[in-house]
């Protein structure tokens, strides 16, 4: 037999099995209803193919009833259970086959359909929160470059520039004392000291390291942070695997043509694993949402799961965009015309200051190197 036999298949078996007990000496179906327990009709229904397949417990009293009149020694209890759990399998298939190919039932296809439009409704919600999402970090990333090239890294160099300048100060204050006591024995000695001081500080002053930037500056624009995401492992699989399979091909300048911002970020939160921004990617680009999926048709069971899973994603999607836009207000998005104005304004603030250490710097050094000048007037006055 095919498998689209199976309840008849089970049902033959079924009856075969009642057949024998009754020349085992049941004799008659009511005889071996009694002993099973259940009503004679029961019996009829459950092997006859016009009626639907026997339930889980009627079809365990049944074979058991069966098999102590086939069995002239009791079973062992290990044995029994394995024939009865047999049995139940074989039942469990043809109910399976069953409901494939039952006629649909108009109440439970209305649920099935109603859930399916739910679910394209989340997905249309999430990719409108994706795109906005998008949308606003890429405003945000641009405003964050503005501050990081007109500040950040201005505030940087302001700062070792300030800290080279007071270790002259604290240099140049220690020499005097030193000269003013009398404590070098010649010019060549100040010199040496002088030498090194100026070569110390040169060698520690590096504009291209990261500086530590005014508090104020900082506090401008802070960065989102990625917040911590509760997901089981399974979950995490999932949404990787998926989105290996359906989102890489389809941002990928070697096989699409999507935009390259896009590409940026998809793969961004890839390699970072950024599981929010991932799976909202594959429900961008998942295909059409029907009753089926690869091919296969879903139960109401996957159907239900697939739009938790849904709801899932759009609520973690929703908490990050609410934190971005958090953030984007912080940064005066709503004004970014007016907000990087005021950044170029800090930014020639900054320079200008730069322009003054710098100047102090080189009196400082100028002063450092004239100490040895006056070393041998002074050095003769104590001789005298």
């Amino acid at each position: 037999m095919t498998d689209t036999d199976k309840v008849a298949q089970f049902k033959q078996q079924l009856g075969d099995l009642v057949d024998q007990a009754k020349t085992a000496g049941a004799k008659t179906q009511d005889r071996l209803a009694g002993e099973a327990h259940i009503a004679a009709p029961t019996v009829s229904r459950a092997i006859m193919p016009s009626y639907p397949l026997p339930t889980k417990e009627t079809t365990r009293a049944l074979v058991s009833a069966c098999l102590r009149f086939i069995h002239a020694d009791p079973m062992v209890v290990a044995e029994l259970e394995i024939e009865l759990n047999r049995w139940e399998q074989l039942r469990q298939e043809a109910v399976s086959q069953a409901e494939l190919h039952a006629p649909p039932d108009p109440a439970h296809q209305r649920e099935m359909t109603a859930i399916v439009e739910k679910t394209n409704d989340v997905r249309r919600a999430v990719m409108s929160a994706l795109i906005n999402y998008l949308g606003l970090s890429q405003r945000l990333r641009a405003l964050e470059d503005t501050f990081e090239e007109q500040i950040l890294n201005t505030a940087g160099e302001l700062y070792l520039l300030k800290n080279q300048r007071k270790r002259l100060e604290a240099a140049f204050e220690r020499i005097q004392a030193k000269v003013d006591k009398g404590e070098y024995v010649n010019a060549g000695e100040l010199e040496e000291e002088v030498a090194a001081v100026l070569e110390s500080c040169d060698s520690e002053f590096d504009p291209e390291l990261d500086g530590t930037p005014d508090a104020e500056a900082v506090a401008q624009i802070p960065k989102p942070e990625h917040e911590d995401e509760v997901l089981d492992e399974a979950t995490k699989e999932r949404i990787y695997r998926t989105f290996r399979r359906i989102v890489l091909p389809r941002v990928h300048s070697d096989t699409s043509d999507a935009d390259l911002s896009e590409f940026e970020v998809a793969f961004a939160a890839y390699r970072s694993r950024d599981y929010t921004l991932m799976e909202a990617f594959v429900i961008r680009y998942q295909d059409d949402i029907g009753a089926e999926q690869d091919g296969n048709v879903l139960t109401l069971a996957q159907l239900t799961t697939r739009l938790q899973e849904y709801q899932d994603a759009q609520k973690r999607l929703d908490n990050r965009m609410l934190g971005l836009q958090r953030t984007a207000a912080t940064a005066e998005l709503k004004a970014p015309q007016q907000a990087r104005e005021r950044m170029e304004k800090q930014g020639h603030r900054l320079r200008q200051e730069i322009l003054a250490e710098s100047e102090r710097i080189r009196e400082l050094e100028t002063r450092l190197e004239s100490l040895a000048e006056t070393l041998p007037a002074q050095a003769g006055g104590n001789d005298g």
